[in-house]
């Protein structure tokens, strides 16, 4: 991805011919006739039948904003095999991108790192809540709802913060966030209607109803755990406790609104 306001550059492709152009004006353009724009399509790049880079550049005007982000194939492990780290650091391979910035020829360096999955364990961080869950819906039933709300912001808390750290053109679905927010709002519905008599058959209905979108959302997520990288998140620590958290107070929540629902219609 580069960016660049008041400044001409051009990005070379994979034979040198001419790539991306970005103007001064902050007009950003690709070379839809480059053999790199062709193979860039494709994750390993095969395509059948590309052709060479045309003698003369088409052009095509994608933004005014000054930015390009493209796929390029130069700064990634190219092969369906997995690869084998080279040294003690996890090495992969080292990688270099030409940049022309002002008529000044530059390069980017990079090296890329393969990294361990993080351990398991990170799945029993979950016991602890689901002990600290199971106590609360036998005791207070009242608090645990008020749990239930604490997990699922925490979730939406914890999605926000991997969604705003992805720039712009990088952002994914934010799917933890999207979860933690319905769960709350539904958590926080129950919280509210638990108070009056007459609405408390509803109210553990929608608690219920938080536990099972956590309990998808977890699921969903449950990749996060293990990964060796969490998109977005500069302290991967926190998805890693949140996930298996939101499992745990979704089976405590989903349990405990089934059964208290039954037990209500045989009374």
């Amino acid at each position: 991805r580069v960016r660049a306001m008041g400044h001409e550059v051009t990005v070379p492709g994979y034979e040198k011919e001419p790539y991306i152009r970005i103007e001064t004006n902050g007009e950003v353009f690709f070379n839809t006739s480059s053999i790199t724009f062709q193979l860039n399509q494709n994750r390993f790049g095969n395509i059948s039948g590309v052709p060479k880079t045309a003698d003369t550049p088409d052009w095509l005007l994608t933004s005014r904003d000054g930015k390009a982000m493209w796929h390029d194939h130069r700064s990634h492990w190219m092969s369906s095999k997995p690869p084998a780290p080279i040294d003690d650091k996890g090495t992969i391979q080292t990688w270099t991108v030409d940049l022309v910035i002002d008529g000044d020829e530059t390069v980017v360096n990079g090296i890329l790192f393969l990294r361990d999955q993080a351990s398991a364990v990170w799945w029993f961080s979950g016991f602890v809540t689901l002990f600290f869950g199971l106590l609360l819906a036998i005791g207070s039933q009242k608090l645990f709802f008020r749990f239930s709300v604490f997990i699922s912001l925490a979730a939406a808390l914890v999605g926000l913060n991997a969604f705003l750290g992805l720039s712009d053109d990088a952002r994914i679905t934010p799917v933890l966030m999207l979860f933690g927010i319905v769960a709350t709002a539904l958590a926080v519905s129950a919280v509210a209607l638990f108070q009056r008599t007459k609405t408390k058959h509803i109210a553990i209905a929608l608690n219920a109803g938080a536990g099972a979108t956590l309990l998808v959302g977890a699921w969903l997520l449950a990749n996060y755990v293990r990964a060796a990288y969490v998109p977005g998140l500069e302290y991967a620590w926190l998805a890693r406790v949140v996930v298996p958290s939101m499992m745990s107070v979704g089976c405590v929540a989903v349990i405990d609104g089934c059964a208290r629902i039954v037990r209500r219609r045989i009374d």
